[in-house]
């Protein structure tokens, strides 16, 4: 993702009339993002919340404005460990930032990548039409529950959510 991520921004900056970009990405076992990171200049080394908000700043500080048009707005989510995590909250309680996070310190993984494929998909290997299938019922389900989301991944769906609520401003 922080390698596509500038063309991305280049791309609707200048070729398009977009208003917005929502970026999620899987956080795979990088730093767990905290609202500490916002106070350190150039956010945490190995969180990915960070590093992709540092390449949006980048590429941002080098486009010309946009005339007649407001500024690109970006909003950056990192799913812990992977968007499946989101998909499958209020279905399995023990999946959660929080117990991931105790999971990176201590090495004894509750559940991976893979095994939340399984629980979501019924499958590790899902074909994308299954994946669009799921992700919208999750979507369903869960809009009317976006607090707890948020309450269990308050990193990274915390941080996407704080973008999302500055666009309204």
């Amino acid at each position: 993702m922080r390698d596509v991520l500038p063309a991305i921004i280049r791309h609707l900056h200048f070729q398009t009339d977009v208003e917005g970009l929502v970026v999620v990405a899987d956080s795979d076992r990088s730093v767990t993002h905290t609202t500490q990171h916002d106070r350190v200049e150039g956010g945490q080394a190995g969180c990915r919340v960070c590093e992709l908000r540092n390449v949006h700043e980048l590429i941002r500080s080098r486009l010309a404005e946009r005339v007649g048009r407001a500024s690109l707005k970006v909003a950056i989510g990192v799913a812990v460990p992977a968007v499946e995590g989101w998909y499958a909250r209020g279905v399995v309680p023990h999946v959660n930032e929080a117990a991931w996070s105790r999971a990176l310190q201590s090495g004894q993984f509750p559940y991976t990548k893979v095994s939340l494929k399984k629980t979501v998909y019924g499958t590790r290997r899902p074909s994308i039409l299954l994946e669009i299938e799921r992700a919208v019922e999750a979507a369903s389900r869960l809009a009317n529950h976006i607090d707890g989301l948020e309450a269990d991944f308050p990193g990274g769906f915390g941080a996407l959510a704080a973008d999302l609520r500055r666009w309204r401003l």
